[in-house]
């Protein structure tokens, strides 16, 4: 067997982690499920870690489609991070909006009775 082998243990095991990983990115981004994406950079951190400075060539569509993966959960994370301050502006001004509807209360002027 090869060391580029496509087996299981095989150098291009790694880079099939890191893909499979990059599509969980997306899928838990896509989803909502933002509390699922924590955990995964440990993983990813793992994954990474014992990985040769220059990849194998034969890594190289596995790297780009795991790149891409990463693209687009970035892109989605954004997008959710944009509707989540959307939504912070939104409360903000009806808060604002309420406030205005509260009745002012005029100060009591009291007598100072010692004088």
């Amino acid at each position: 067997m090869s060391p580029l082998s496509t087996e299981p243990g095989g150098v291009l095991a790694p880079y099939r982690a890191i893909l499979e990983l990059a599509e969980r990115e997306l899928e838990l981004a896509t989803s909502g499920d933002l509390d699922d994406l924590e955990p995964l950079a440990a993983e990813w951190a793992a994954l990474t870690a014992g990985l040769p400075e220059r990849p194998p060539r034969q890594a190289q569509a596995l790297i780009a489609q795991a790149s891409a993966l990463q693209r687009r959960a970035r892109g989605e994370l954004i997008r959710r991070r944009q509707e989540v301050l959307d939504d912070l502006a939104k409360v903000a001004q009806a808060s604002r909006a309420g406030r205005g509807y509260t009745p002012q209360t005029r100060p009591r002027w009291q007598l100072d009775r010692s004088a």
